[in-house]
């Protein structure tokens, strides 16, 4: 599996562990882009769209019900995603906006999703204040 995954760091990967470890190779349910996040549904992975999560961690795969895009899919395609020991810009994904992970935001909820998965989710400004 390690030769299946590309490495080329996207501009909203700020760090990871061991980009082998950190990537799995997920099935789109639908269409989606570099750096959308993306859910767990009947379908396969899906682009977030604003609603409540419907995913079940026992029925995906590795267990996997939250993951970032690292290249574009097709429906039914294969992509990279990270799902694991990562830390990544939010500010810096494809359509969302920093605050939307702010308390009562849309996307407040995906914190706990990620934090068990290891995934930190930091603005850009904050990334190179940490890291430098």
């Amino acid at each position: 599996m390690t030769k299946d995954i590309p490495y080329n760091k996207p501009s909203f990967l700020h760090w990871e562990g061991h980009p082998t470890n950190s990537r799995a190779v997920l099935t789109a349910g639908e269409a989606f882009k570099t750096g959308e996040l993306l859910v767990f549904t009947a379908k396969g992975y899906e682009p977030y769209k604003g609603t409540a999560l419907t995913a079940d961690a026992a029925k995906a795969p590795q267990g996997v019900i939250v993951a970032i895009a690292l290249e574009d899919a097709a429906k039914g395609g294969k992509a990279a995603c990270i799902v694991r020991v990562a830390t990544v810009m939010k500010d810096k994904l494809t359509g969302v906006a920093a605050d939307a992970f702010d308390t009562g935001k849309p996307l407040a909820g995906f914190d706990a999703h990620f934090s068990r998965q290891q995934i930190a989710l930091v603005t850009s400004i904050d990334a190179q204040r940490a890291f430098k």
